[in-house]
């Protein structure tokens, strides 16, 4: 008879409780640039460690750990290039999701810290744990403003870019051009002369 440290489950839940190390490699490694330099060809992590200014052996540590992640490839001899996958940290490029990390690592994580205190006093964690509402916050916060507004135009790219491709507007007569938070989102295809595009900002 297996012991339960033998069971296959222990692997997966292990993921579980250990994700935010994961998350939080993600989120430094966008708030550096690491896509970024290594968007102009591989580099050693010494390299990249005097390009960002930051301590070599720390450094190494977090490249080591996004190569485990799949978003970075070990070439051997210190040396380390992007993967597609990794490129989406990258700093305005299509798809990126550098915002999204951002968003998480700066904001989201300290938030969800305050889950416990949530659930027992059924108040909001982010109040909990900021003092403020999360509009308000983000009022005296610009930059994660801006990550947020990037956030939500990335996350709306993705669902919209779905729809444009499960379904066929050639006999719609009217469609629409709209933008969340301040960056555009979609543009949906021109089927003919009926269609009429009408931009409309979604202030966040």
């Amino acid at each position: 008879m297996k012991s339960e440290t033998e069971s296959p489950d222990i692997p997966s839940l292990r993921l579980l409780i250990t994700g935010f190390e994961a998350s939080q490699v993600v989120y430094v490694a966008a708030r550096l640039g690491v896509a970024d330099l290594l968007a102009e060809g591989p580099r050693t992590a010494e390299g990249l460690a005097d390009a960002l200014g930051v301590d070599g052996r720390a450094l190494h540590r977090l490249v080591h750990a996004l190569a485990a992640l799949g978003l970075l490839v070990d070439l051997g001899g210190s040396r380390y290039a992007i993967t597609e996958s990794g490129s989406r940290l990258r700093d305005g490029v299509p798809g990126s999701l550098r915002a999204v990390a951002l968003l998480s690592g700066e904001r989201s994580y300290r938030a969800w810290g305050g889950l416990l205190h949530s659930v027992k006093a059924g108040e909001t964690a982010f109040r909990h744990v900021f003092g403020v509402g999360t509009f308000d916050y983000m009022a005296a916060h610009p930059e994660i403003a801006g990550f947020y507004n990037e956030a939500q135009a990335a996350g709306a790219a993705e669902r919209t870019a779905a729809v444009v491709a499960a379904y066929d507007f050639s006999e719609a007569g009217r469609s629409w051009t709209w933008e969340a938070g301040t960056a555009p989102c979609w543009s949906p295809p021109k089927t003919g002369p009926k269609t009429v595009l009408e931009p409309r900002l979604l202030q966040a």
